[in-house]
């Protein structure tokens, strides 16, 4: 499985689930309009755009790292 998808265990990457993929979108398109990650992750919390964990807001440490980890090879997805 490992060397199929470059993952075999642990909690899968953000963008596996129904509707992630459209907050990554989205979190892409405030990127290349020039908003900060700390400023892309206020406007995700003020249009109440969920994260994963419930109860939980947007940073944006975590905005950077899934939007980094789109450009990796390896990150999960085809």
């Amino acid at each position: 499985m490992k060397a199929k998808t470059g993952r075999c265990e642990g909690r899968k990457p953000y963008g596996a689930y129904p509707g992630e993929q459209t907050t990554i979108e989205r979190m892409m398109v405030l990127r290349a309009e020039g908003l900060a990650y700390d400023a892309i992750a206020d406007r995700l919390n003020a249009e109440g755009i969920r994260t994963r964990t419930a109860g939980k807001r947007w940073f944006g440490m975590a905005v950077s790292r899934i939007l980094k980890a789109q450009d990796e090879p390896t990150a999960g997805r085809k």
